[in-house]
C-alpha cells in the first residue's frame, strides 16, 4: 500500500495523477500472490485515510481481484472448449458453427458466400516422392490465388487443420 498527502514533506518522490489532487493511496490487486494490477484512488481534498477506509479498499481490491480471475479463467476455459489441446487446431464445432453463423449472415445481406477447401496432399506427394521441393511453393502459391479474390470479403478465417487448407 502507498499512500500520498501533499502536506507531506517526505511524500514528496510520489506525484499523483491528477494535478489538483491532495491525497491518494494505492493498493495491490492480488489473487494467489499473482498481481493483477493496481487499485488507485485520488482526492481533491485533503484526507488522512482511516483504518476501516484503507480496510475497506483492501476488501474491494480483494473482490476486485477475484472477479478479474473468474472472467480471465472463464475466457481461457471458453479457448479450450473451441480448441483441439493437442494440435491447437479449433475444433470441427467450433468450424461448423463459424460456417453456419457467416452462411445465415451472407443471406440476410445479399451478398455471396464462398468457402474454398484445398487439400495439399497431391503437391506433398510431389515434394515426398519426387524430390521436388516446389510442392510448399505450388501450395503457398495457389492458396495465394484464392486469396487475393476474396480478401474483400467482410471475415475470413484462413487456417491450416492437418493436410488442408480452408479460407
Amino acid at each position: 500500500m502507498a499512500a500520498y498527502r501533499a502536506a507531506s514533506p517526505a511524500d514528496g518522490a510520489l506525484k499523483p495523477l491528477l494535478p489538483d489532487s491532495v491525497a491518494a493511496i494505492a493498493l495491490p490487486v492480488f489473487y494467489a500472490e499473482q498481481l493483477h494490477g493496481i487499485l488507485y484512488i485520488e482526492s481533491s481534498v485533503p484526507v488522512d485515510f482511516s483504518e476501516e477506509e484503507v480496510l475497506l479498499l483492501r476488501t474491494l481490491a480483494d473482490l476486485i481481484a477475484g472477479a478479474l480471475h473468474n472472467a480471465l479463467s472463464f475466457q481461457k476455459a471458453q479457448e479450450q472448449a473451441i480448441t483441439d489441446g493437442l494440435t491447437g487446431v479449433k475444433t470441427h464445432r467450433f468450424f461448423m458453427e463459424a460456417l453456419s453463423a457467416e452462411w445465415k449472415r451472407s443471406t440476410r445481406a445479399g451478398r455471396a458466400f464462398a468457402l474454398v477447401l484445398m487439400d495439399p496432399r497431391p503437391l506433398q506427394i510431389r515434394e515426398r516422392f519426387l524430390r521436388a521441393p516446389r510442392g510448399a511453393t505450388s501450395f503457398s502459391s495457389a492458396s495465394g490465388r484464392f486469396w487475393k479474390p476474396i480478401a474483400g470479403a467482410p471475415t475470413l478465417w484462413p487456417g491450416t487443420a492437418g493436410t488442408s487448407l480452408s479460407f
